[in-house]
């Protein structure tokens, strides 16, 4: 087996030259072919078994791919002699059971292009590509579970090249050592002249025209060419950076770069001295990097960058994505000596068998860069990407997509829509790591980036909300009807939201306190841990689980919550402010609020609750339904109580549940009934109600979760059970649950929740 690059923990591979990699762009010639050494003689007798001339006959089903070859176990694989063996190893799942492996072969344009048969025909027919997969488990061979691509897609294929048979519908490009210049020049010129409105060429994040914009905002720029931080020039173009920090000290190091012109950048990590040479590569001037155009040592200048975010990485030219690599010293892959990671190649005969390398997103996803907080929305605001891992170069703007491995036609790319893009490529390889909406195109997914981003780290949990600014402030533009706000992170929706089926806006006269307490209603899907620099009751008050990408209900968005509930502000002085009812009066009250709030103030029906574990460790079961869990235990009326599910904030074992004495399991629910019935506080056969529980902390409640009590549906069986001693059963007719807002014992309370 051959590697691209010489591997010095391996036997010794050979070189083929830094000019292969283009000459595979056409034929796969004999000059390229006979440049690596013919291991057919190397072969063990099972590899020797292939022919590989009768591999597209085999290729009768394109999902699951046809069976060549059984390998056994993983490890031989790795050890073995057999160069093909090797190759084999090297691109297995991590993971291969007791059943071992097999090599597979599929469709390369099943995988990676979706030609219909006409156009595949035109372009020269299909290719070959090998998977190393696992045994397909017994009765799943023929089944829709068994799924094979969700390996491939973290392994990788084995393209199999013949010499003089080439396809213009794909091959894979021989990679060398070198930062591939050409090609990423190819894919930035093509975006540039091709796209339109779907790489927004003249227009940002928030649909605001590029020239006008840069002039009114103040920002500034590296000049490659001079090696100066200077204020951005008017119409300014420029590539803007996207790496990990890592251990880079937060201050002292540029205090003072930018604010005179004898500045110089005289010494500078190596990630950005690499990509003060890309920019220069692609015949730019102008490189935006925060450490160095964000003055670190002044917390209004932090300020003033850190709320224009959105259009900094929006306006961009290009954004420059450093994914390989912990920290700024270790440099971009392929320039000023940093090695990229080998391609795998063997020669059998008059074929190359070449490694495609693991699917884009999957290196994406495993990096540094894909776990960083700052990184998330500086990847989606932009919209035309060069990404940097450490085995090749990627590009993905909001029309293409494009793998340095992978050389596909860049005409099938090309569509006038970005999403016509994804169904033209239905094929079982993922069509690319950033979404191709553009942020805040629906005005109703504010949660859904928000939950993205709330699963990567910080190194300073007090960033939690600065990170994701840029973001937030997408969502804040537009009309009023459509313009969202935010309070601490919590969403407050506009006037108008998307349909919940998709379709089009519907109109929600709501008052702005409405729709505040509606966005009090995000929710875990697995609990975290808190963070104290942030309240309870926003979702930058805790880190660690999964935070749901929805509110609690998707309907809930359109609730017309009782006007029951009174909610006022505490200003950091003490004072309390009303919470605004209008949209105006919010955006005033943000506009000139020097802090986010830390306290809210509540008035509220509420309910006594307590959580309790139900699970084989108690010796309880309930007689239908989920079992082991948290759940809540809730009075229906004076003399009866039930358990529901929870969605718990804080990651609670069953141990601390458990071993918890019961002063420390009582908590409170807040009521929030939905509004049918103004003139009756608390109508026979309510809808709605959802609970928001909390813990009481002695001057203030802390959040501990939420749940519902949906009274349209008719039967409680999945819902409720009701408690009898130690046992539950479900709900007896003669307990209607649609009733419970009106018999439950509440009680009038006044809340400071933080």
């Amino acid at each position: 087996m051959q590697n691209w690059f010489y591997d010095t923990r391996k036997r010794k591979f050979d070189d083929c030259g830094d000019d292969a990699g283009s000459k595979i762009e056409g034929a796969l010639t004999k000059e390229i072919v006979s440049s690596f050494i013919n291991r057919v003689n190397e072969l063990c007798p099972r590899c020797a078994s292939i022919n590989l001339d009768r591999l597209p006959q085999r290729m009768r089903s394109v999902e699951h791919g046809a069976h060549v070859l059984d390998l056994g176990t993983r490890e031989p694989l790795r050890s073995s002699q057999c160069p093909l063996c090797q190759l084999f190893g090297r691109i297995s799942p991590a993971s291969s059971g007791d059943d071992g492996l097999q090599v597979r072969s599929f469709s390369a344009n099943y995988a990676y292009t979706g030609f219909d048969r006409s156009d595949l025909h035109s372009l020269g027919g299909d290719q070959i590509l090998l998977g190393v997969v696992q045994v397909p488990i017994a009765g799943e061979r023929s089944h829709m579970r068994y799924k094979p691509w969700e390996s491939l897609n973290e392994t990788g294929f084995i393209h199999v090249a013949r010499i003089e048979r080439s396809s213009r519908s794909y091959s894979t490009r021989l990679l060398n050592q070198a930062f591939p210049l050409d090609i990423a020049r190819q894919w930035w010129n093509d975006c540039n002249t091709s796209h339109g409105a779907e790489c927004g060429k003249n227009v940002g994040a928030k649909g605001l025209a590029r020239e006008s914009t840069l002039s009114a905002i103040s920002f500034r720029v590296i000049d490659c060419e001079a090696r100066k931080v200077v204020k951005a020039p008017p119409g300014c173009k420029y590539v803007a950076l996207s790496y990990v920090w890592g251990s880079l000290p937060s201050t002292g190091i540029i205090q003072d770069i930018g604010k005179s012109p004898k500045d110089t950048l005289s010494s500078v990590p190596k990630t950005i001295e690499d990509s003060i040479q890309v920019t220069k590569f692609l015949a730019m001037r102008y490189l935006w990097v925060d450490q160095f155009c964000i003055d670190q040592s002044d917390e209004e200048d932090k300020h003033q960058q850190i709320q224009q975010m959105d259009q900094i990485y929006s306006f961009a030219d290009l954004t420059l994505i450093a994914a390989a690599g912990e920290s700024p010293y270790e440099g971009l892959p392929g320039i000023n000596g940093t090695p990229r990671i080998g391609q795998q190649i063997v020669r059998i005969g008059d074929y190359l068998l070449i490694q495609t390398l693991r699917d884009a997103n999957c290196s994406l996803k495993k990096s540094r860069w894909a776990k960083r907080g700052w990184t998330y929305q500086e990847g989606i605001l932009s919209k035309r990407r060069l990404i940097v891992t450490d085995t090749q170069i990627l590009y993905e703007c909001n029309a293409m997509r494009c793998s340095e491995a992978l050389n596909l036609p860049l005409e099938a790319n090309h569509t006038d829509n970005a999403r016509e893009r994804v169904g033209h490529y239905s094929t079982f390889i993922e069509t690319g790591f950033f979404d191709n909406t553009l942020v805040a195109s629906n005005r109703s997914d504010a949660l859904r980036y928000i939950a993205d981003y709330y699963q990567r780290q910080l190194s300073y949990p007090e960033d939690a909300l600065n990170a994701i600014q840029g973001v937030l402030q997408v969502f804040m533009q537009g009309t009023n009807d459509r313009k969202q706000y935010f309070l601490t992170g919590v969403p407050i929706h506009g006037l108008l939201v998307q349909n919940s089926l998709g379709r089009g806006s519907i109109r929600i006269d709501s008052s702005a306190k409405n729709a505040f307490l509606t966005g009090l209603f995000w929710y875990h899907l697995q609990g975290g841990k808190r963070r104290s620099q942030f309240p309870s009751w926003s979702w930058a008050g805790w880190e660690g689980g999964q935070l749901s990408r929805y509110l609690f209900h998707l309907s809930s968005v359109r609730c017309a919550w009782r006007d029951e509930i009174s909610v006022s502000i505490e200003e950091p002085d003490g004072r309390l402010t009303d919470f605004p009812q209008g949209r105006q009066e919010l955006s005033d009250y943000l506009q000139s609020a020097k802090r986010d709030p830390m306290f809210l103030h509540l008035e509220a029906w509420t309910i006594e609750c307590s959580l309790t574990y139900i699970g084989p460790e108690t010796g309880v079961s309930l007689p239908q339904g989920p079992s082991s869990g948290i759940y809540v235990r809730i009075p229906l009326n004076a003399t009866d109580f039930a358990v529901t599910r929870i969605c718990m904030s804080p990651d609670l074992s069953p141990k601390d549940v458990l071993t918890s004495v019961a002063r420390e399991r009582q908590c409170l629910g807040v009521l929030f009934v939905r509004g049918e019935d103004k003139d009756n506080p608390f109508p026979k056969n309510d809808h709605w109600t959802f609970i928001l529980v909390l813990k009481d902390h002695g001057e203030w409640y802390e959040r501990v979760g939420c749940f519902e009590v949906d009274a349209s549906a008719r039967k409680s069986s999945d819902k409720f059970w009701l408690e009898t001693g130690e046992k539950y059963r479900s709900l007896p007719p003669e307990i209607d649950h649609r009733k419970w807002v009106s018999t439950t014992p509440k009680t009038r309370r006044k809340i400071r929740l933080g």
